[in-house]
C-alpha cells in the first residue's frame, strides 16, 4: 500500500529562506527542509498496480517551465501557517493538467479550491496572539524567484515525528 502525492521540489536555498521563518510559536512544529514542497495533488493510499498507473499516466503530462516565487504567510484554520505564491496562474494550469490527467486514470477530483502554498508549520493550541504577530512580522516574506522545471510523484509514511517521504517518479518539463 502505497500514500502518494504529486509536488513541485524546492530550491534549496529557497527552503533555507523559508526555514528562515521559524519562530517561537509555542505548540508549532515546523517543517524540515525535506518537508518543504507545494503538493498540487493528494492521491492517498492506493495499491502497488494502482501506483504503477499513476506513474505511468502521470509521465504523459507535458509542461513547460515556468517561475515562481513565494510571498507572504497564512494561517489555515486547520491549524497550519503556511507561505504563498506571488502569481499562482501557472502552477495553477499545471495543477489542473496533473488533476485531469489522474480523473481520466480513475482517480477522483479534488472538491477544495486549490490554494497552492508551502506548510510551514503546523500548530496545536497555540495562542493565537502569538499567531497573529507572526503572521504581522512576516507579511512582507519573499524568496527569490525559481524555475519549476519538474514535479515529482512521492510516497509518504506518517511516523509521530512527522512525515516521511520517498520519491517514487519524477517527471521533467519539455526544454524546447
Amino acid at each position: 500500500m502505497y500514500r502518494l502525492f504529486v509536488a513541485v521540489p524546492l530550491p534549496e536555498g529557497v527552503k533555507e529562506r523559508i526555514l528562515e521563518l521559524r519562530s517561537n510559536i509555542p505548540g508549532a512544529r515546523w517543517m524540515g527542509s525535506e518537508q518543504l514542497h507545494v503538493t498540487l495533488k493528494f492521491i492517498g493510499a492506493v495499491e502497488g498496480h494502482s501506483a504503477e498507473t499513476i506513474r505511468e499516466c502521470l509521465s504523459c503530462v507535458t509542461f513547460s517551465p515556468f517561475p515562481l516565487q513565494f510571498k507572504g504567510v497564512g494561517f489555515f484554520p486547520s491549524g497550519v501557517l503556511w507561505t504563498g505564491i506571488a502569481h499562482p496562474e501557472e502552477i495553477a494550469a499545471l495543477r489542473r493538467r496533473i488533476e485531469n490527467t489522474l480523473f481520466d486514470a480513475g482517480i477522483p477530483r479534488e472538491r477544495r479550491k486549490f490554494s497552492p502554498h508551502v506548510t510551514v508549520a503546523r500548530l496545536k493550541n497555540s495562542p493565537l496572539g502569538s499567531v497573529r504577530r507572526f503572521l504581522k512580522n512576516h507579511d512582507s516574506f519573499r524568496t527569490e524567484s525559481f524555475i519549476v522545471d519538474r514535479f515529482i510523484l512521492f510516497s509518504s509514511i506518517l511516523k509521530p515525528s512527522g512525515a516521511v517521504y520517498t520519491v517514487e517518479a519524477e517527471y521533467f518539463f519539455d526544454r524546447s
